[in-house]
C-alpha cells in the first residue's frame, strides 16, 4: 500500500503515525513549506520523496492512498483532483466548507473508481459503538449536546487559514463541534429542519467567524435535538452527549467513557492518544479500516455522503439566523 500525506500540520504526525504502525509505504509527504514536509518526515525516519505542489506528487509518485490533511478550503480541490485520476482518498474533517463544494466532491466520488474516506474518527470511540448498540431498535425522544472549550487568540494566530469564512468555512461548529454533531446524527438520526442562533462573543477583531452556536433541529419523528458549542469557555469539558429514548432511559456519551441511567456501559481506559486528546483514538482504528476496504475492495462505511450528513446541518445552521432552515 504506497500512501502519501498532503498537509504536513499536527493531524498528519496521527496520520503518519498509523500509517507506519499499518505497514504502509509512505513514498511522498506534501507542504508548501518544504520545512514541513521535511521535519515530519525526520520525526517519523521517513526516506521518501518531498513536495511543495500536491498535483505534482501525485503525477510523480504511485500513490495508492492519498491522506488530505490540509487546511478546510484544500479539501474538495484536492479530493476531486486525486478521485479523478482514481486515487483512493482519505480526507480529515470537514468533507468541504459549502454546498458547492460538496456537489462538486459527491460528483467526482460517484464517478471515480477509487474510493473517498472522511476521518469522522470518534464514530471508533468504544463509547460511541457501545451507545449505538444500546440505542440500535430504540426511539430517540430527546438529545443534548455539548463542546464547551476555550481557544484564544494564539490559537488563531497560529494559522493565516483560522477564523475566515473563505479558508475555514465557519468557526467552533466546522472545527471544533462538529465531530460531537457528528454522533448527534449518528446516534439519533439524521434531522430534516433546524433553528439556531451564532455569535461571535469573545474573539471580535480575531476571527470573521463564530465562537458560540446554539441550534435545536428537529426531524419527522418527533425527537428535537439540542446543540451548544463555544470556544469561550472558562473550563475546557469533555465533549458530552445526552440522549433520552421513548422508554424514558438516559444514555450520556463522553469521549472515553457512555452510561445508561447512571450505570457504566463501557469505559475505555486505555488506548494511545496518538496526537492532542482532542483528536480521540479513532485514527489508529479507522485509518487501517480505510486501508483495508481499499485492499479487498469492499466499501468503506464513512463515505462522502455519509461525511456530508454533519456538514449539512452545519451549513443549515449558519443559514439559519434564528429562523427554521431546512436541512
Amino acid at each position: 500500500m504506497n500512501v502519501a500525506v498532503v498537509g504536513c500540520g499536527v493531524i498528519a504526525r496521527t496520520h503518519v503515525k498509523v500509517a507506519k504502525q499499518c505497514g504502509a509505504n509512505i513514498v511522498a509527504l506534501c507542504d508548501i513549506d518544504l520545512a514541513k514536509a521535511q521535519n515530519l518526515a525526520t520525526q517519523n525516519e521517513l526516506d521518501c520523496a518531498l513536495y511543495t505542489d500536491y498535483k505534482q506528487m501525485l503525477q510523480h509518485e504511485q500513490v495508492d492512498v492519498l491522506h488530505i490533511c490540509t487546511p478546510h478550503f484544500l479539501h474538495c480541490e484536492m479530493t476531486v483532483y486525486a478521485l479523478k485520476r482514481d486515487i483512493n482518498v482519505l480526507c480529515e474533517k470537514p468533507l468541504c466548507i459549502s454546498y458547492e463544494q460538496m456537489d462538486e466532491v459527491l460528483q467526482a466520488e460517484k464517478q471515480s473508481k477509487a474510493q473517498l474516506g472522511v476521518c469522522l474518527q470518534n464514530r471508533y470511540n468504544l463509547a460511541t459503538l457501545a451507545a449505538k448498540q444500546y440505542l440500535d431498535g430504540k426511539t430517540v425522544a430527546a438529545a443534548h449536546g455539548e463542546v464547551c472549550w476555550n481557544r484564544g487568540e494564539d490559537y488563531y494566530r497560529s494559522g493565516d487559514w483560522r477564523g475566515k469564512w473563505a479558508t475555514e468555512g465557519g468557526g467552533v461548529l466546522i472545527n471544533q463541534a462538529l465531530h460531537t454533531m457528528d454522533l448527534l446524527q449518528y446516534l439519533c438520526g439524521m434531522p430534516d429542519r433546524v433553528t439556531a442562533q451564532c455569535g461571535n462573543w469573545y474573539h471580535k477583531g480575531v476571527i470573521e467567524v463564530e465562537d458560540v452556536a446554539a441550534a435545536t433541529f428537529f426531524g419527522d419523528g418527533g425527537g428535537n435535538f439540542d446543540f451548544f458549542a463555544t470556544t469561550t469557555s472558562a473550563a475546557e469539558l469533555p465533549a458530552q452527549l445526552t440522549i433520552k429514548t421513548s422508554d424514558k432511559h438516559t444514555v450520556v456519551v463522553l469521549p472515553d467513557t457512555a452510561y445508561v441511567d447512571g450505570q457504566t456501559l463501557t469505559f475505555d481506559p486505555h488506548g494511545e492518544y496518538l496526537g492532542k486528546c482532542c483528536y480521540g483514538k479513532g485514527h489508529a482504528s479507522l485509518i487501517p479500516d480505510f486501508y483495508g476496504a481499499v485492499e479487498k475492495g469492499e466499501h468503506f462505511a464513512i463515505d462522502g455522503n455519509e461525511a456530508a450528513k454533519v456538514v449539512k446541518m452545519i451549513l443549515a445552521v449558519y443559514k439559519s439566523k434564528g429562523q427554521e432552515q431546512k436541512i
